[in-house]
């Protein structure tokens, strides 16, 4: 059963890949072999483990940003929330990590566009009437600025162990677009907010993992 829902998870993926462009199988993969799972499969219920502390592994691929911001988060958790829900641990091997966040972003995009806003170009007249009389009339002509805007896909998950695969607890999708600059390789990918974040990157995977500790049993 276990390898039949792996195979129709990752044939849904591939199908919803074909569709938009991505290969979300391919990340599923990557969270697979970065835990030293054998299988990732959708999970019955949404519930995480109780652990206590709950260790955590933070999988957010060139996005430093993302994960600095989630120590800090974890660190506020345990500080506020921890006593009553449960602390959390971040870990630095998967392997020891009884749950895994992961935010993937896809590489971008690019599509070159003409923003309706016009920039008019107008020749200055000389002062001097000598000047002026040789001067071709004033032109103001409207001229389109080129720009750039670039999008990427997020994949996001929150995955659980289940004896030697991993079970997904939860997974969204969001796409992070930037426009009007140009994209270099050192670009901050980790401050770059997908549609559905409030205020970081990410912060959708947090509020969706804290929503959880807090309605998980304990006992």
């Amino acid at each position: 059963m276990r390898l039949l829902s792996v195979v129709m998870l990752l044939s849904l993926c591939g199908s919803a890949a074909a569709q938009n462009g991505q290969k979300e199988s391919e990340y599923l993969g990557l969270l697979a072999r970065e835990a030293g799972s054998k299988s990732v499969a959708e999970a019955k219920s949404g519930a995480l483990p109780a652990g206590a502390p709950l260790k955590v592994f933070v999988l957010v691929p060139r996005q430093s940003d993302v994960w600095s911001n989630f120590l800090e988060w974890v660190e506020e958790w345990n500080r506020t929330e921890g006593e009553k829900y449960g602390r959390v641990e971040v870990v630095s091997d998967a392997s020891r990590a009884d749950v895994i966040l992961a935010r993937f972003l896809t590489p971008f995009k690019t599509s070159k566009y003409s923003p309706p806003r016009e920039e008019r170009s107008t020749v200055m007249i000389p002062a001097e009437p000598r000047l002026r009389a040789s001067m071709p009339p004033v032109a103001d002509v409207p001229q389109a600025v080129p720009s750039v805007s670039h999008s990427a896909k997020v994949y996001a998950y929150i995955a659980a162990r289940d004896g030697e695969g991993l079970k997904l607890l939860w997974r969204g999708d969001d796409t992070v677009r930037v426009s009007g600059v140009q994209m270099a390789p050192e670009f901050g990918l980790g401050r770059l907010k997908g549609g559905k974040d409030s205020k970081f990157a990410g912060d959708k995977l947090r509020d969706q993992f804290f929503k959880m500790l807090k309605s998980r049993d304990r006992d």
